[in-house]
C-alpha cells in the first residue's frame, strides 16, 4: 500500500516523542487530558465536593493537602446551577477572594450530539485566546443531564457518551470530572461496571 492509504499511525516506546511526563492539576489524583468520575447516590455531596475542588484549582490552593496548578476552572452546571453558583460563592467569602476563576455554563451541553461538543471546544478555545488562561479542569454535572436523548444504562449511549468525553480532554488538555449517579436498582456498584469509566469516589 502506498503511505497515503495508511489510515492507522504505529508508535515504539524508543520514539523521541512517544510519550511526555505528566502534568498534575491535582498532584498525585487528577492530571491533564484524564477523565474521573464522582460517583454516589443522590444527596451524599458529589457536586460540593466537586465546586470545593474547583474553587481551590481555580485559586491555587492546596485541596486536602494535594498542591494544585492554579488554571481556569469549566462548570458545565447542567443540573441545579443556581446552586452550584451559591457553593462557588460561598467559597469566595470562606476565602475571602475577589475574584475566582470558575466559568459556569448552565447549558445542557448534549454529549451524544457531535455538534454540541464541538462548539463546547470551540468556545473553551475562544475564551483561552480571549483571556490568556488556559482551562485545566471541566466538570460535567451530571452525566444524565448531559446525554439528550440517551439512556444511561445502554452501552451503546454510554460509549457514544465516554468517546466524547474523552474528545473534550484531549482537544481541551484538561482533566475532566463526571459526576454520576450509579443505576438505581444497583446502587452500590462501581460506575466501571456502569460506563466503563474508572470511578474515583465510590
Amino acid at each position: 500500500m502506498s503511505g497515503a492509504d495508511n489510515r492507522f499511525v504505529f508508535r515504539f516506546p524508543h520514539d523521541p516523542d512517544f510519550t511526555r511526563p505528566k502534568e498534575w492539576i491535582v498532584q498525585g489524583l487528577l492530571a491533564r487530558e484524564q477523565v474521573s468520575v464522582f460517583t454516589a447516590p443522590p444527596e451524599n455531596f458529589k457536586s460540593t465536593i466537586a465546586a470545593d475542588l474547583a474553587g481551590s484549582v481555580a485559586a491555587g490552593m492546596d485541596w486536602f493537602d494535594h498542591a494544585t496548578q492554579q488554571v481556569d476552572v469549566l462548570y458545565i452546571a447542567a443540573e441545579r446551577a443556581v446552586v452550584t453558583e451559591r457553593q462557588l460563592r460561598a467559597f469566595m467569602e470562606l476565602h475571602n477572594l475577589r475574584h475566582l476563576r470558575v466559568a459556569v455554563c448552565r447549558d445542557r451541553v448534549n454529549f451524544l450530539a457531535g455538534q454540541d461538543v464541538e462548539q463546547l471546544i470551540c468556545s473553551i478555545r475562544q475564551h483561552v485566546e480571549q483571556s490568556g488562561h488556559a482551562v485545566g479542569l471541566i466538570v460535567i454535572d451530571t452525566v444524565r443531564a448531559t446525554m439528550v436523548g440517551g439512556d444511561e444504562n445502554s452501552p451503546r449511549d454510554m460509549a457514544r457518551f465516554t468517546m466524547s468525553v474523552a474528545d473534550l480532554a484531549e482537544a481541551t488538555n484538561a482533566h475532566v470530572i463526571l459526576i454520576h449517579h450509579p443505576p438505581k436498582s444497583r446502587p452500590n456498584d462501581a460506575v466501571t461496571d456502569h460506563c466503563g469509566l474508572p470511578s474515583m469516589f465510590t
